[in-house]
């Protein structure tokens, strides 16, 4: 990954106070045209055509050489003050961009520079430093938030298909917000994932709300008519939350496919009253040991004496995605500690700990239920995974085959769960309608038709063959098809010439060609990259390629390693637009090649 571009003539650099406005007010003046915004402002009106423009003007001139004497001694001076004073500003612009990266990186508030541990860290350091004032810092961030929208605007404008992704939560200090992804494959067959915008919605129901500010973001980037899909994060959300009939704009709509799983697996838990009250006494017990001194600092004495890894209790969260395997798994792994905690009367009280003491039928139902899960711990690895290997919606459906196939028949368990497996089998094929193809369909959906254009999945075990030659005669009859019309309609064959061509037919035309080769295709690893194999066979396939760019461009998730819920936005309320612009930022450092 590139570092972060800080133009470092930006002309906002941490000077002497007392010649600072003079030395800037030009820079300023530019600058304000663009980005300067205030922290109540209720919009972002910055453009690509006024950023450009701001851009063309800094540009430094030509530099030349002149034929001129050799410059006299006061000259010679006067030049080496000048070099000095432009290494002096260098260097006060270099500590301007590593503080500003610092807090764009681990999402600080710009006041972090008033901070007086943040001053005497940074003076014991360095201690003639003079800090950059917080608007030296605000200035810097929608400089470069202005720079680096223009070039994610041009960027846009170059791709045909868009798949956004949206994503809530809720900061530290309880506001609800919304981040918007455009997920795409640029022209190299490299997946992307740029932030867009982050709105505040105020209200956790504002669905209204959010449905306006999706399609606002949209307009304001020009990709309304780009996108071919949208993924939320809400199982059930309401009626009239991206209606078809209002939200045209927004493509195919589905649910998270991480989400959806989760709710399949919690809602299998929550329906087996024995399973339910295992997960209930777990949290219990870890929440015991996390909130209690003795009893942490004893289960790190028996970690120690009996050799076990001193990892900490994991608790549960509604929030994280098979957080139930996190918490039983290390409760297995620790077993041997905490039990001796538990029977070691100078840790915990005799009766609180037989309230959470496991017995024998417990844990093995423990070990078997995180046997059970572990395979979709490994989905979620696979899910989360970043840059050249992001899995798009086509990976769905095989999934849900592997684990129904491979995972979730019974295998001498215990009662409980045996009814798990089958209760989770039997919401996942619900909720994926995977044997949609015990009859004949009459027509596939987005998840069948990105799988096959998956060279890894193409096969679709899950599909009867039936089935699968649908699938192949809906892409040529809506693809190919109107080609072949047109062609057809524009040929000036005589009589003759097409009765002979109906008399002796040639080769298939090559559209067909086409469809055949790739359907004849192997399929390729599961651990190879299936953009990648597009790029090698795009011209072998140059409009099967072009449709399997819009479906493969749509992630299988909305949720990211990239989690903004985890900012450190917690010690007072941010303006909507400052955090907008921190959370664009922070993600392009993160995960974007710049």
């Amino acid at each position: 990954m590139n570092d972060m571009r800080f133009s470092a003539d930006s002309g906002h650099s941490s000077r002497d106070q007392n010649n600072k406005r003079s030395r800037r007010q030009s820079d300023d003046d530019d600058i304000t045209e663009i980005i300067t915004l205030d922290a109540d402002s209720d919009s972002d009106t910055d453009s690509l055509e006024s950023v450009s423009q701001w851009l063309k003007r800094k540009r430094p001139e030509s530099i030349t050489i002149s034929d001129g004497p050799t410059p006299s001694t006061s000259q010679a001076s006067q030049v080496e003050n000048e070099s000095k004073g432009e290494a002096a500003s260098s260097s006060t612009d270099k500590i301007l961009n590593m503080i500003t990266l610092f807090i764009v990186e681990d999402l600080h508030t710009t006041s972090i520079v008033k901070d007086s541990g943040f001053k005497k860290f940074v003076q014991t350091l360095k201690p003639d430093l003079v800090l950059p004032t917080q608007d030296d810092i605000l200035n810097n961030i929608l400089l470069l938030y202005g720079i680096e929208r223009a070039n994610l605007l041009i960027l846009l404008h170059s791709v045909d298909a868009i798949s956004i992704a949206i994503e809530r939560w809720t900061s530290f200090t309880d506001n609800t917000y919304a981040t918007i992804k455009a997920n795409f494959i640029n022209a190299d067959w490299e997946p992307q994932s740029y932030v867009l915008a982050t709105v505040q919605l105020g209200d956790t129901n504002s669905f209204a709300l959010l449905n306006d500010k999706v399609l606002e973001t949209l307009k304001m980037w020009e990709i309304e008519n780009k996108v071919v899909s949208t993924v939320y994060d809400w199982y059930r959300p309401p009626m009239d939350f991206l209606a078809p009939g209002q939200y045209q704009e927004l493509g195919k709509k589905m649910c998270c496919f991480a989400l959806k799983l989760q709710t399949a697996i919690d809602n299998s838990f929550n329906s087996i009253p024995e399973i339910k009250a295992i997960i209930d006494k777990c949290k219990q017990l870890v929440a015991y040991f996390l909130h209690n001194n003795v009893a942490e600092i004893y289960l790190h004495k028996y970690q120690n004496y009996l050799e076990l890894s001193c990892d900490q209790l994991i608790q549960a969260s509604s929030d994280d995605i098979n957080s139930t395997y996190l918490m039983l798994d290390r409760l297995l792994s620790q077993k041997l500690a905490i039990n001796s905690v538990l029977r070691d009367e100078d840790a915990i009280d005799g009766t609180r700990a037989t309230e959470l003491q496991l017995d024998d039928p417990e844990w093995l139902i423990i070990k078997e239920m995180v046997a059970t899960l572990k395979p979709f711990q490994l989905a979620k690895v696979v899910l989360y995974r970043v840059k050249d290997h992001i899995d798009s919606v086509s990976v769905v459906k095989p999934m849900i085959h592997s684990f129904c196939t491979n995972f979730l028949s019974a295998n001498n368990e215990t009662t409980p769960v045996r009814l798990l497996k089958q209760r989770i089998r039997e919401d996942l094929l619900t909720k994926f309608q995977l044997y949609v193809g015990q009859n004949e369909m009459t027509a596939p959906d987005y998840f069948d038709l990105a799988t096959y254009l998956d060279p890894r999945y193409k096969n679709q075990e899950y599909m009867s063959n039936e089935n699968r030659e649908t699938i192949k005669r809906y892409i040529h009859d809506v693809y190919f098809a109107k080609n072949e019309n047109n062609a057809s309609k524009s040929s000036k064959l005589s009589m003759s010439s097409k009765a002979l061509s109906i008399l002796f037919p040639s080769a298939p035309s090559e559209t067909a060609n086409e469809c055949l080769r790739y359907h004849n295709e192997s399929e390729i690893d599961k651990n190879l990259s299936p953009q990648k194999w597009w790029k090698l066979n795009e011209r072998r396939y140059p409009t099967l390629s072009t449709v399997a760019k819009r479906h493969l461009c749509t992630h299988s998730t909305s949720k990211s390693i990239f989690t903004s819920r985890n900012a450190s936005l917690r010690r007072k309320n941010l303006s909507p637009q400052i955090v907008d612009k921190l959370i664009f930022l922070n993600h392009k450092l993160k995960f974007d090649v710049i």
